[in-house]
């Protein structure tokens, strides 16, 4: 119970930090916030030469999302959050565009969220069932 405690405060710096940088974030890395306070983006690789995809293929999109993830976690330092962030997935969508995801380092976003309702809930429920009795 102490940890999800824990893990529920650091959460809430995480979640006032990202909303305070939301348009930093948005306008530098292109990073979108959803409902679960997880960030995603899109590396386009359209603007790189065609003989330079082919020459060097995927290593070329290696290389660019480590560009990126490496300027990001140096951001990320400034603004306090490394380690309350982490890279949750990377993942392919077509042949010029990657989508990356970060999220909460010390639970799922969305695990968190739910138990912060359910003990929310039962904090209400209890509270209720002391003021009728």
């Amino acid at each position: 119970m102490i940890k999800f405690f824990k893990n529920r405060k650091f959460f809430r710096i995480y979640k006032k930090t990202i909303l305070k940088n939301k348009e930093y974030l948005f306008e530098k890395y292109g990073l979108e916030i959803n409902f679960w306070y997880e960030l995603y983006a899109t590396i386009n690789l359209t603007d790189a030469p065609d003989e330079l995809k082919q020459k060097y293929g995927s290593s070329l999109a290696e290389y660019e999302i480590k560009k990126y993830i490496k300027s990001f976690d140096n951001d990320i330092i400034k603004l306090e959050l490394d380690e309350l962030i982490k890279r949750t997935k990377i993942k392919k969508i077509d042949n010029d565009n990657y989508g990356i995801a970060f999220g909460f380092s010390l639970l799922p976003n969305k695990k968190l969220i739910i138990q912060n309702i359910v003990i929310s809930a039962l904090t209400v429920l209890t509270i209720l069932g002391i003021i009728l009795i």
